[in-house]
């Protein structure tokens, strides 16, 4: 009988590359991060997670605001535009010098935040469509302003919008879960 060989891969091939995704997400800064997930976790709910026991005496309080339908489709489709918030934060933390470096890192954090900015509102939850708008306002004042070339205001606007994003976020959480 002949002896049997071991084959071996003509060549190993390319290793993968990771997905667009993958490096996105690497890239976004830990503030951003945090805020982001805190959002996204408690906005869209497990399908098949069992809904939580009633509460004694919120019988009339009506159903959590997470587990509606209109809400969680609305937090679906501004899922993008979030993230292209988030990718634009990541480089305006710290704007490139000088301030002629800076203009398409503040273009786009401009577009990104009029964009989720002018999204519509929340569907019969007033006090959420609040929070999920927190730091908007911040962010567009840190793009027109490191557009002015007034770097460092707009560094500190959006670290300011930054913090504000992250001071609700527990907020967002318990008004989804209908505490």
């Amino acid at each position: 009988m002949p002896e049997r060989q071991m084959l071996e891969p003509a060549s190993p091939g390319r290793p993968r590359r990771p997905s667009r995704g993958a490096v996105r997400l690497r890239r976004v800064a830990p503030a951003a991060a945090a805020a982001v997930a805190a959002l996204l976790l408690g906005v869209l709910p497990a399908s098949g997670a069992p809904a939580a026991p009633p509460v004694p005496g919120a019988a009339n309080a009506g159903p959590a605001p997470g587990i509606d339908p209109a809400v969680q489709r609305w937090f679906k489709n501004r899922e993008k535009l979030q993230i292209e918030l988030n990718n634009a934060l990541l480089p305006a933390q710290k704007l490139p010098r000088p301030a002629a470096a800076a203009r398409p890192v503040c273009t786009r954090l401009l577009k990104a935040a009029g964009a989720l900015s002018a999204y519509g509102r929340l569907p019969s939850t007033a006090p959420l469509d609040t929070l999920v708008r927190a730091g908007l306002d911040s962010f567009v004042k840190a793009a027109t302003t490191c557009l002015a070339g007034d770097l460092p205001t707009a560094e500190q606007l959006v670290a300011r919008g930054l913090a504000e994003r992250a001071a609700v976020s527990e907020q967002i959480d318990e008004t989804l879960d209908g505490d």
